[in-house]
């Protein structure tokens, strides 16, 4: 008989808690904040969740190649919302059993106006300064 199925599963010293935003809330600070918020805060609820490290990394990969692939306007504008979109679709099961195992909701009312105000203010400084860098004046 394996001796091993007797043994805890659980080991000592370790923290198995886990620890989330709400994701309508967060949902909704991609749509008013953009594209920094979307993958700043995104990756820190995918760190407290303990998504797989590969996931996290295509995640945040696709979206910075997303961001310099858009052309500026509308579709660039809209950016935040669709990752924020997409991380909520991938992220539902995780918060589930978050949610169902009672761990604990993050309040991120300062860290979303401070990711948005400072993503705000780097799309328009790209927008006034970065494409005469790009482009030539």
């Amino acid at each position: 008989m394996n001796t091993e199925l007797f043994q805890p599963s659980l080991k000592p010293g370790v923290n198995y808690e886990t620890k989330s935003y709400n994701l309508t809330s967060y949902l909704y600070a991609c749509m008013i904040g953009g594209f920094l918020p979307a993958l700043v805060l995104g990756m820190q609820n995918a760190v407290w969740l303990r998504v797989n490290p590969l996931l996290r990394t295509v995640i945040l990969i696709v979206g910075i190649i997303l961001y310099f692939v858009l052309p500026l306007g509308i579709l660039r504008f809209f950016l935040g919302t669709w990752i924020g979109i997409a991380y909520y679709f991938l992220m539902k099961r995780r918060y589930k059993v978050h949610e169902g195992i009672h761990g604990t909701i993050q309040p991120m009312l300062h860290t979303a106006i401070g990711c948005s105000f400072v993503g705000r203010m780097l799309e328009v400084g790209y927008i006034v300064k970065g494409v005469p860098l790009l482009y030539g004046s």
